[in-house]
């Protein structure tokens, strides 16, 4: 796992664990999205089922559960997942089962599961991806060892963003704008366009913290509807929003160094100058309880709404 950028403690741990051949039967992932949890996984299971190189083929003792009609995955898949593996490994001696969209599995899903889980065949062994783990049933949890992935250091991602042609300054911005998350940096490397869209969407928030209440309003009605602006998206867009005002309270402590949209410094100083510290601590909070409405399902014009009266005070 050379090429793998970060997470040199679970490397490590990995590597003394199969070495040693004291493996857990069942491992979460967790940790933000873009940290490459599911990359992760499918390069141990490749090492794993024996594999040569940090490769992420496809493999007969790789088994993925997965649903490709369905938003979830229901029971009937998850039945002729356990079928597959009660069967004997078709290659080694080793199979590895992997749960790649552990939050699209369905409670009635999980209960199936759970005896595979906690008594898995021999010589197999379970990898499951969460962002959320809190929200994975309790009884699922309490069956697997946590592996919770950090976001890579901005020196060490800039350092693999350089090996990959990215000059010195972009590494260093990519690195830092992605809160070291390898995918974010390594897509945005590859994809300018799709990084020049983020840059405008940050600026956007600085011109509505900026703007008035009526421009505010109109914004709203662009991104009211879930068939012109999806909720996955829109939970993306506020939590764009919370790191922007993290940004401002860190440059108004005089952390500079620590922030991560470094090119909006101006603008951020400018934005701070005309509110108080206190105003955009509230403003930081309120957005916490903007996306716990957005998640819940409210209405998301009035909970916008609601949020923008923050800005108005």
């Amino acid at each position: 796992m050379h090429t793998f950028i970060g997470q040199e403690k679970w490397q490590t741990f990995f590597s003394n664990a199969i070495a040693n051949g004291k493996l857990n039967h069942a491992y979460l992932f967790s940790g933000p999205a873009h940290l490459g949890k599911q990359t992760f996984a499918r390069l141990l299971a490749a090492k794993l089922l024996g594999q040569t190189g940090d490769t992420q083929r496809l493999h007969p003792d790789l088994l993925v559960l997965t649903e490709e009609a369905s938003q979830t995955v229901g029971i009937a898949t998850v039945r002729q997942f356990i079928t597959a593996i009660s069967s004997s490994p078709l290659v080694g001696n080793r199979r590895v089962a992997l749960i790649p969209e552990t939050e699209r599995v369905t409670v009635q899903s999980w209960n199936a599961l759970l005896k595979t889980l906690e008594e898995p065949p021999p010589a197999t062994i379970f990898f499951l991806i969460a962002e959320h783990p809190e929200k994975l049933p309790a009884t699922v949890r309490s069956r697997l060892q946590y592996c919770r992935l950090a976001p890579v250091p901005v020196a060490t991602l800039s350092r693999a963003l350089q090996r990959r042609g990215a000059s010195h300054a972009l590494a260093e911005e990519l690195a830092a704008v992605s809160g070291g998350r390898p995918g974010l940096a390594l897509g945005w490397f590859s994809d300018k366009a799709a990084y020049e869209t983020y840059k405008k969407t940050t600026q956007q928030f600085i011109e509505l913290c900026a703007g008035s209440r009526a421009s505010r309003f109109a914004f709203t009605e662009t991104v009211a509807k879930e068939s012109s602006f999806a909720r996955a998206d829109l939970l993306r867009l506020v939590d764009v929003w919370s790191l922007l005002v993290r940004d401002g309270l860190l440059f108004a402590m005089g952390e500079s160094e620590l922030i991560i949209h470094r090119y909006l410094q101006k603008e951020l100083a400018t934005l701070l100058g005309a509110h108080s510290l206190f105003y955009w601590r509230d403003v930081a909070l309120e957005l916490v309880n903007l996306r716990r409405r957005l998640e819940a399902y409210s209405n998301r014009r009035l909970a916008l709404n609601a949020f923008f009266f923050t800005l108005s005070i």
